[in-house]
């Protein structure tokens, strides 16, 4: 099935699915969205050479690929914390 504005391009973003003409993944806009709760309008506000046709574009793709891109997620998260555990921040919080 194709998707308006994804393309995923050997060689840009480690060939993962992305909105066309950015480097921004589809897995990204999914994190943002479902994991973070941010809405469209807020994503869009943060990244205004983003349209809204665009952003629900990755929200088609996501859904139909939701246990994929669930999966890439999870690693990323999981590396995240694995890096925050090996380097403390060294600020203080209140």
């Amino acid at each position: 099935m194709k998707y308006a504005y994804i393309v995923a391009t050997p060689g840009t973003g480690s060939g993962k699915p992305r909105i066309d003409g950015t480097r921004i993944k589809v897995e990204m806009i999914a994190d943002w969205f479902v994991h973070l709760g941010q809405s469209p309008e807020y994503v869009q506000t943060s990244h205004p050479h983003l349209s809204l046709a665009q952003l629900h574009s990755a929200l088609a793709y996501y859904s139909d690929h939701r246990d994929e891109i669930d999966r890439a997620l999870e690693e990323v998260h999981k590396l995240a914390r694995d890096v925050q555990r090996l380097y403390p921040s060294r600020l203080q919080t209140t």
